[in-house]
């Protein structure tokens, strides 16, 4: 009752289900964000594309997400691409350095020289990983030395497939579970490039982040990411490794394309996808839904510091653009079970 409006975050979840029942119960608009993966069958619900088809307002992260939703039911007038936003003053290594007094390195995680491959994520199935490992293998005889690291938060389909991966696709691969966000940071900033290798990506918001920390990026081909890199990172056919390790093998021996190619993409970030610039998208949306809307409860799956992905870090990032522009922001959200 308190809020104005009620934004729901992110499916494939049960909390968008009971935050729609709520709202309009209460009688209040209702907006989504669905981070929308195209052709995961978890997404392809029957009753999520009722509640999309209802909503008074839809947020979507890229146009290829805005034709593939219209083209389902949900009508265009109320489809605001928005894409995602990132401060970039999180991603400032001097800064980060001097807030934690320098102590951002883990002594425990190894620093090896030589060229960095990275891929940073939640270690699903769907995210391409044993396509990646057997690209890195691939490129390890031709460049000895290069080192891959694995870095996000370990389901069970990872632990499995960890378990019984062969020692010859771990080998030069340093694995980390999720870490603190400056160490991720640092880690990006001495990378040289990295690799989104999804099947299913609504966006790729962990792109922003490589290009504000000056690395390019590679991804797959008509996807959402492709869309989002277009002209600022390298392409490579989805399930072909032969094809992913020669665009690793380009970026790694040509310092001049990855600068290029990083510098483009921050500037882009910097004109499109910070979060004052989705706050601003985000906030023309509600208007045409409510004239004056000022307190918006944000219903999430989960939400810092019970963050496991990049879907949380994008509600994270909106809420805050949307305070910093004024909005009291409240959120509904799970936590992990304890």
């Amino acid at each position: 009752r308190w809020a104005d409006v009620v934004h729901l975050h992110t499916l494939p979840f049960p909390h968008v289900i009971a935050g729609f029942l709520w709202a309009r119960w209460a009688g209040k608009p209702v907006v989504i964000t669905p981070l929308f993966h195209i052709g995961d069958p978890q997404y392809e619900h029957w009753i999520f594309y009722q509640i999309l088809r209802r909503c008074d307002r839809m947020f979507v992260l890229t146009d290829r997400e805005r034709r593939y939703l219209i083209a389902r039911g949900v009508p265009s007038e109320r489809v605001v691409v928005a894409g995602c936003g990132v401060d970039p003053e999180r991603y400032d290594l001097k800064l980060i350095t001097r807030e934690t007094n320098g102590s951002l390195v883990d002594s425990t995680v190894p620093m090896p020289s030589g060229h960095t491959v990275l891929f940073v994520g939640r270690k699903e199935a769907h995210k391409g990983l044993p396509i990646l490992l057997k690209a890195f293998q691939q490129l390890r005889r031709r460049s000895p030395g290069v080192t891959l690291y694995l870095v996000g938060p370990r389901v069970e389909w990872f632990r499995q497939f960890w378990r019984h991966c062969p020692n010859e696709l771990k080998a030069g691969v340093i694995e980390l579970d999720q870490v603190p966000h400056g160490l991720k940071v640092q880690l990006l900033h001495r990378s040289d490039v990295l690799v989104l290798p999804s099947t299913f990506e609504s966006f790729g918001i962990v792109l922003l982040e490589a290009w504000l920390c000056g690395i390019p990026v590679i991804v797959p081909e008509d996807s959402a990411p492709a869309e989002v890199a277009s002209g600022c990172g390298l392409t490579f056919h989805l399930d072909n490794v032969d094809d992913l390790t020669s665009q690793l093998l380009r970026l790694l021996e040509d310092p001049s394309l990855r600068h290029i190619l990083a510098e483009r993409g921050r500037s882009r970030v910097l004109e499109q996808y910070t979060t004052d610039h989705v706050g601003a998208a985000t906030v023309r949306g509600y208007w045409r839904t409510l004239r004056r809307p000022r307190r918006i409860l944000v219903v999430s799956h989960l939400y810092a510091p019970e963050s496991f992905g990049g879907t949380q870090v994008v509600a994270e990032q909106d809420s805050n653009g949307l305070r910093r522009k004024g909005y009291q922001v409240r959120v509904i959200c799970g936590r992990f079970d304890k």
